[in-house]
């Protein structure tokens, strides 16, 4: 099955103090999990910090081999111009996201509540390690059209991000 949808992208991000790669990340993801709450789509936006971002694409929905994946090209406001992303998750694991991207940056991110994930990040320039963690993962795709993904972003070496994706898929009619 593939269908022709519209793809609402909203994402929020601003600087906080975390390591992903010292094992010591349990204590932050335990502090900033009782009140992850700190970056909401109806919050104003904080004049030092926080970067919002919104973009409205054409893309897929398909279901292949047990997965749900959603497809769309990246466009200059992303700054990946040239790639692909693909989020998809197995249809009997909607709390564990992945997102791929392919072509001018390329990466595999995975998305799981309170796990921790390394990852490389390719670029023209040169490869990145990157962490991320998951503080919530909200899949209501197949109910509302819906995902939210709150999480942690650190490439080694810089300051961490707090990142919230909420992505909303509009089927044609």
């Amino acid at each position: 099955m593939k269908e022709l949808v519209s793809i609402s992208i909203k994402s929020e991000r601003s600087a906080v103090k975390a390591n992903l790669f010292d094992a010591a990340y349990e204590k932050e993801f335990a502090a900033l999990s009782e009140d992850v709450q700190i970056i909401t789509p109806d919050q104003p936006e904080d004049e030092e910090g926080c970067e919002d971002m919104e973009m409205i694409t054409e893309g897929l929905v398909r279901v292949r081999g047990g997965r749900v994946e959603i497809v769309y090209d990246e466009g200059e406001l992303s700054g990946m111009e040239g790639s692909q992303t693909v989020i998809s998750y197995a249809k009997g694991e909607p709390q564990t996201v992945s997102m791929i991207r392919t072509g001018a940056v390329s990466t595999a991110l995975v998305f799981e509540r309170g796990v921790r994930h390394l990852c490389t990040y390719e670029t023209p320039y040169m490869p990145f390690q990157i962490g991320v963690l998951a503080l919530s993962v909200e899949n209501r795709l197949e109910s509302e059209g819906v995902i939210v993904l709150d999480y942690l972003i650190e490439i080694r070496g810089a300051q961490a991000e707090r990142c919230k994706m909420t992505m909303k898929v509009v089927r044609s009619a």
